[in-house]
């Protein structure tokens, strides 16, 4: 199911029915930062470019954490999060879904 969380209107969520859920949440980026830039400086507060893999996510530069749950790209003045919440399922049961997600993401004006 896709909805827009209650609990925030800038995120979308997909669940299914093992609790896992999907969110892309979309944040400001007053200063146009690059989405490492915007990782760092908003979420990990680490700067070592080796605890992240770089990949690429709708023609754009974006950080996915080493556990691959976990993704962030930035476009001009917004930056997303793209994240997979395994909340009470005890491993990964859709990585094919995320990847998916991940190659079908587009920026919309």
């Amino acid at each position: 199911m896709v909805s827009v969380s209650p609990q925030n209107p800038n995120e979308t969520l997909v669940t299914s029915d093992t609790g896992e859920n999907f969110s892309i949440t979309r944040s400001d980026n007053p200063n146009n930062l690059t989405s490492w830039e915007w990782y760092s400086q908003n979420v990990s507060y680490d700067f070592n470019k080796e605890n992240v893999d770089i990949i690429t996510v709708a023609t754009k530069e974006a950080v996915r954490t080493l556990d691959g749950l976990r993704v962030y790209v930035a476009d001009g003045n917004r930056a997303y999060s793209i994240i997979y919440n395994l909340n009470t399922a005890g491993a990964v049961q859709y990585p094919n879904v995320f990847a998916l997600l991940l190659s079908k993401f587009s920026f919309s004006q």
